[in-house]
């Protein structure tokens, strides 16, 4: 038996891509806003963010890490906190070893 056939795909306009949640723009309020309205819809903690686009020179990728960094981030970055330990955020490695020194030594 033949697999199916799956109807080919149309490529989305950018404002598709917008619209369908794939894509997330604004000014650094609006861009915080909807990742908190993302995030809790999700119930994700750890999200990655692209902050660049197609061809887009490096100056204004650099411009949008800075603005996410600055701007966007400490909107959104305790949102969770109340309610979750976060076990998968990485710790310092000298925080690790100290605690697996203190916990190797006999009491």
């Amino acid at each position: 038996a033949a697999a199916p056939t799956r109807a080919p795909k149309t490529a989305l306009s950018f404002d598709d891509m917008v619209e369908q949640g794939y894509v997330i723009i604004g000014d650094p309020d609006q861009v915080a806003e909807r990742t908190v309205e993302l995030a809790k819809s999700l119930n994700i903690g750890h999200l990655m963010a692209l902050c660049h686009f197609g061809n887009m020179p490096k100056d204004l990728a650099l411009h949008n890490i800075d603005l996410m960094a600055t701007k966007v981030l400490p909107q959104v970055r305790n949102l969770f906190e109340d309610e979750w330990e976060d076990k998968w955020w990485p710790t310092p490695m000298a925080d690790r070893v100290t605690a697996m020194s203190r916990a190797a030594v006999p009491a």
